[in-house]
């Protein structure tokens, strides 16, 4: 889709996979597309499959009836520059139940590789374990040095965040936080909705479709998050538990049930959701 005109422009492609739970993307500087996946194989901008760049997150998911579902949690690409890619996915558990328990993090760097004269993509280091465990859904934000990034995890059911420390050549556990506040106990609160950071860095909001959502101050220098506080959702749960998403200027919060978009001013003393758009068949 081409907004530059008067009028939108759309241009039908055949895309060589399908998609259906997940999706990650990276462009670059220009808005030309690098490099896609559906959790499964990985594609470049010119719809040719990725050298190397099949069977991603490997477990019980990946038999082909279930590839479409191997990695809700396949979100996030980094363009580092001309040379380097990096996909930071997450694998489930290995069952073939609900796919509610997201346990292994991934990091897969995509390069450059010459053949023949041509520039080629090609997945190396791939399906490389940063963690193991039971958690949510991460973000990816910038440092406070503009070059590297934090990556932030809450750990499933807990009042606990891991931060890790990305770089182009590395990636570690920098630290763990606990802050509050913890779900409420007797509640199962494995389902989850999509955590977002404000556009400005300094906003972090959780959600939990079934438990619900929290505000937090972010300080991208310390890796840190502090002034936890709850957002009044009109229900619980809110079903499907999808999105969240903030304003370009980082002060609305938006999120989505399946038939309803709200609104939450974040700069109000109590934290009230409106709602701004209802589907009306």
């Amino acid at each position: 889709m081409d907004f530059r005109a008067d009028t939108v422009q759309t241009y039908p492609i055949e895309n060589p996979i399908s998609i259906r739970g997940t999706i990650a993307s990276v462009c670059d500087s220009t808005g030309n597309l690098l490099v896609f996946t559906n959790g499964h194989r990985l594609v470049d901008g010119n719809f040719n499959f990725v050298k190397n760049g099949s069977d991603l997150n490997p477990n019980l998911y990946l038999n082909p009836t279930y590839q479409n579902y191997d990695c809700l949690g396949c979100h996030t690409m980094i363009n580092w520059g001309d040379s380097l890619i990096s996909l930071f996915h997450m694998g489930l558990d290995n069952h073939l139940g609900f796919p509610v328990n997201l346990r292994i993090l991934y990091r897969t760097d995509i390069v450059w590789a010459d053949s023949s004269g041509t520039r080629i993509l090609e997945a190396e280091d791939k399906n490389k374990i940063m963690a193991d465990g039971s958690f949510e859904l991460f973000n990816l934000v910038k440092q406070g040095n503009g070059k590297d990034y934090w990556l932030i995890q809450p750990i499933l059911q807990k009042d606990s965040f891991n931060f890790f420390y990305v770089s182009p050549d590395t990636m570690y556990l920098h630290h763990t936080q606990q802050i509050g506040p913890i779900y409420e106990q007797g509640h199962s609160c494995f389902a989850r909705g999509l955590n977002s950071i404000s556009p400005d860095g300094k906003q972090y909001v959780r959600f939990n479709n079934k438990c619900g959502m929290w505000l937090y101050d972010l300080d991208r220098c310390k890796g840190e998050l502090s002034n936890p506080r709850k957002v009044n959702l009109p229900i619980l749960p809110i079903q499907p538990g999808a999105t969240t998403e903030f304003s370009g200027n980082s002060r609305y919060l938006y999120y989505t049930s399946n038939t309803v978009v709200y609104q939450v001013d974040t700069e109000a003393e109590i934290l009230t959701s409106d709602t701004v758009a209802v589907y009306d068949g």
